[in-house]
């Protein structure tokens, strides 16, 4: 908790320093907060107290299945996902995060790099990714596509299915 209130405040003294020197425009500072599948009620909890201090809410929700299609990463996100939309007086963006984890049986697998590629690989399996993906935009205000560990070798297949998302979105 200490390094993320020292980043904080460096942060805003960084901002505050530019605005006084003219270098930025004056604004409030925005907050974001992530609610992971893994702590989701402990996450609600936490939603709850923050009241209206974030701009953003960021559910780290989806992930892939073996076959490497989009599937929730809990059965909580389904129930929950439209608890949140709905909450009273919530005003903070909604989104989603997809990571490249994937389930193999029970067992999560962590950023796996490989479940990516064999996604982007063909256009017709980058369509698919972009087609398993809209009916989670349709909920929420945005997406985070937060791939990680990816091969150097998939930066242009990767380019080409965010602009296939963009343009689907």
């Amino acid at each position: 908790m200490k390094k993320i209130g020292i980043f904080l405040i460096l942060m805003g003294l960084c901002q505050s320093r530019a605005e006084a020197l003219g270098r930025m425009p004056l604004r409030w500072p925005e907050f974001q907060a992530w609610i992971a599948y893994f702590r989701g009620p402990e996450g609600l909890d936490d939603l709850a107290r923050a009241g209206n201090g974030l701009q953003d809410l960021d559910v780290f929700a989806l992930q892939f299945d073996e076959q490497g299609h989009v599937i929730p990463a809990s059965p909580w996100i389904t129930t929950t996902l439209p608890l949140v939309r709905a909450a009273p007086g919530r005003s903070q963006r909604l989104w989603l995060t997809m990571v490249n984890d994937y389930k193999d049986g029970h067992i999560n697998m962590l950023k796996d790099p490989r479940i990516v590629h064999e996604r982007l690989l063909t256009e017709s399996t980058r369509h698919q990714l972009v087609e398993d993906l809209l009916p989670w935009a349709q909920q929420v205000d945005g997406l985070d596509i937060d791939y990680e560990g990816l091969k150097k070798e998939d930066q242009s297949a990767f380019s080409l299915f965010i602009e296939e998302l963009a343009r689907a979105l």
